[in-house]
């Protein structure tokens, strides 16, 4: 097995990753001779094809999602229809419809508009709740387009998170909201950054381990 991506820098040893597009990507010492890679990442193998694996089957299971034949909104799949006599989107039911006149080059475009309103009336409402819960204060919250993560929080105290949270369950939107909130007390990922999460959802390990299952999302628009 060889890596697809080797990545040199005045690091001391070696570590391995999996893209979520499948990439196996090596980060090593500059000067580490490229056979003592191969054998790194050889031993790795059943580790690489276990990731591997799992990509495989998250993109089959959500292949229809991927492929913008249903979205999802808070959690739930929305098949799509079109109907004569409409102008824009409406949701109805366990269903999206739209003019019969829109392809879907058209659709996506105003899926992804339809989505940033959504999430920055719902979100903002969200924020607020568990602002007031934490008794916590920020300065300013936006919603934008994020390729590889679902919030941040600056030193400024300034909150974004990704649009394509509106796509999550409840939950796992409230998990994000709680862990940008908590950067506000705790600027890291310390323990006593989790304890303050864990104040407010109990159950944010399972949580977190099941946004995860939704990283394909990121990918989308």
């Amino acid at each position: 097995m060889r890596p697809d991506c080797i990545i040199r820098t005045n690091r001391r040893s070696m570590s391995l990753s999996v893209s979520k597009d499948g990439k196996v990507i090596v980060r090593a010492p500059r000067k580490l001779d490229i056979n003592k890679i191969f054998e790194f990442v050889n031993e790795k193998e059943s580790w690489i094809n276990k990731h591997l694996n799992a990509i495989k089957n998250t993109s089959l299971v959500n292949h229809d999602i991927k492929e913008y034949n249903v979205f999802l909104f808070l959690g739930n799949k929305y098949k799509l229809r079109q109907v004569a006599g409409i102008k824009q989107i409406e949701f109805c039911s366990n269903e999206i419809i739209y003019p019969t006149n829109w392809d879907k080059e058209i659709l996506i475009a105003k899926m992804k508009k339809k989505y940033r309103q959504l999430a920055s009336s719902i979100l903002n409402d969200r924020i607020e709740y568990f602002a007031k819960l934490m008794q916590l204060d920020y300065n300013t919250f936006a919603v934008r387009d994020y390729k590889a993560r679902w919030g941040c929080c600056s030193k400024k105290l300034d909150i974004v998170i990704n649009y394509k949270a509106i796509m999550l369950p409840h939950v796992l939107i409230d998990y994000i909201l709680i862990h940008e909130l908590s950067h506000i007390i705790e600027f890291n990922h310390s323990s006593s950054f989790y304890k303050i999460i864990e104040s407010v959802m109990p159950d944010w390990k399972k949580n977190r381990k099941k946004l995860k299952d939704y990283d394909f999302l990121l990918g989308l628009f």
